[in-house]
């Protein structure tokens, strides 16, 4: 039986383990602008998880609050009337 992702997943193998492979000297220059890049992206994440955040807390409270009144009706009419 044939893995079907079996190439994918040898190319991307050997890929990280080029890349991980240690260089004796390397010759880069890092823009001064990458720091503000990270910035952005760093304050871009935290503000997209505050936005999921605020989103899915409505659907949570009013999760929370069907149990609790249903709960409570329970208590009160025990009879399920």
């Amino acid at each position: 039986m044939k893995y079907p992702g079996r190439q994918l997943l040898v190319v991307v193998s050997v890929f990280i383990g080029i890349c991980l492979v240690p260089l004796r000297s390397v010759h880069a220059y890092v823009d001064p602008g990458t720091g503000s890049y990270l910035l952005q992206l760093l304050v871009a994440t935290l503000f997209g998880a505050l936005f999921a955040i605020k989103v899915f807390w409505a659907r949570i409270k009013r999760l929370a609050n069907k149990v609790t009144v249903g709960s409570l009706r329970h208590k009160q009419d025990p009879g399920g009337k």
